[in-house]
Order: structure tokens, then sequence, then C-alpha cells
């Protein structure tokens, strides 16, 4: 193993361990599930809950070490009926029926889609599009949507777990 991975797997850990400490607010991380028709019926997806996670910007921690790469973030509330709106709130109103479904309780915010980032060698020189990489031997997060908007990986959760941990008055 690389001393970058090791060092990412490192600053991971401190992270995890600084938000337990603090008791900081850990979010739902879910997975769509569609059930398989029988007979000819299908019953509706719905997302059952797989952990909990901490929402560090652009990262999922979970307690035993698994980092995801944000996916959809869906609060549960009350879905309401369908209204025949755009096709983007009819599927926010879809989550919702589904995070219900899954037995999750109202006001809960619930991680799904997301996608896995395993903290190994595939790291090094990974895809320009890749959340988490390691280049040059330092460890960087796309925050954004596009390659150019990345920082350093420890500098990324410096700022975010002050954030988390340290909020501003009024924020």
């Amino acid at each position: 193993m690389s001393e970058a991975v090791d060092a990412v797997r490192a600053a991971l850990a401190d992270a995890v361990r600084r938000l337990e400490a603090a008791g900081a607010r850990e979010e739902a991380l879910g997975e769509v599930v569609i059930p398989r028709r029988m007979l000819g019926m299908g019953k509706p997806p719905r997302i059952e809950r797989r952990g909990a996670v901490w929402r560090v910007g652009a990262l999922l921690l979970d307690r035993d070490g698994g980092v995801h790469a944000t996916g959809t973030s869906t609060r549960v509330a009350d879905p309401g009926r369908p209204q025949g709106l755009t096709a983007s709130v009819e599927l926010r109103r879809a989550e919702r029926v589904a995070a219900i479904a899954g037995g999750f309780e109202l006001g809960e915010v619930v991680n799904h889609a997301t996608t896995p980032i395993a903290i190994d060698e595939s790291l090094v020189d990974a895809p320009a599009d890749a959340v988490l990489a390691i280049r040059g031997g330092v460890a960087w997060v796309r925050w954004g949507r596009t390659a150019a908007e990345r920082t350093r990986l420890d500098a990324y959760l410096a700022d975010q777990l002050d954030l988390l941990l340290r909020p501003r008055p009024g924020a």
C-alpha cells in the first residue's frame, strides 16, 4: 500500500473520530430497491436503509471507514399527491414516497444513489472526474462538477469539519 493511500485512510479516520467525539448529526444512507414483479404485478420502489453517514461536503463518511461520493439527498416529508407538475418535482415526490415505504421517519435525511469509493491503489491517477484521487502523491477532492473544482483532501476536510463542528452564528 502506498504512503499516499495510507495518508488518505488516516485523514478520513481522523475526521470520523472528530465527528464521533463531537456528536455530529448523521444522515441515513439508503439504496433504491425495485421489487421483482410477481404474477405480472409490480410494487413501487422503496429506499432501504443501509447505514448512517456524515455528510462532509462531497463525501459521505461512515463509522467503519467507508466513503461514498454524494448522490441524491432526500428529506423525508409528506409526499402529498401527484399534481402533474414538472418531471423533477414529481421525481422528488416519488423519492419521498420510496423513503417512507422503506421505513424512514418524517424529517430524516436519506442519501441514496451514492457511489462507494474504495480507499486503495485505485485512487492513484484515478480519472479526472473522480471525486477522490491521488495525483503526484497528494490526495485531491473534486467538490464541484468539473475537474478544475478540486482541492487538497487535508485542506478540504479541515474546512468542512470546521463548518460542521463549529457552525457560524445564524447559520
